[in-house]
């Protein structure tokens, strides 16, 4: 199956933003503001329109941003910097404790280069 032209001139256009802010070394601030552009170019969804929330309260924490459709929080999104390289278990416990903690069935975990979905745990 064959991408659509655009799209994948968005891709490019991200992937080149995403790896110069690793070269850069992005802080996680700049990498949420990248994150949520991609979101809104390449996935479609309208910050404007209220699609795209920041600063999640989730209890006492707060998580990056969601994507809400309906009114409803579709998925959470937890960023890091995009200089870190690789996500490590420490971040995908945080991203799985949003989830459980709101509770929502995911949370994705990303530094713009690495995508990591997190599924919310079953109880024991």
């Amino acid at each position: 199956m064959a991408i659509d032209k655009r799209i994948s001139t968005k891709l490019s256009r991200f992937t080149e933003v995403f790896n110069k802010a690793r070269e850069d070394q992005a802080n996680e601030s700049d990498t949420v503001m990248f994150l949520i552009k991609f979101f809104e170019e390449v996935l479609g969804y309208d910050p404007l329109g209220g699609e795209i929330t920041k600063e999640v309260a989730i209890k006492d924490r707060r998580c990056d941003f969601s994507v809400v459709v309906n009114t409803k929080v579709q998925f959470l999104v937890e960023a890091k910097s995009a200089g870190i390289k690789v996500l490590n278990a420490k971040h995908i416990e945080q991203a799985e404790n949003y989830a459980s903690r709101l509770p929502i069935n995911w949370v994705l975990l990303t530094n713009g280069l690495s995508w990591y979905p997190c599924q919310q745990r079953p109880s024991p």
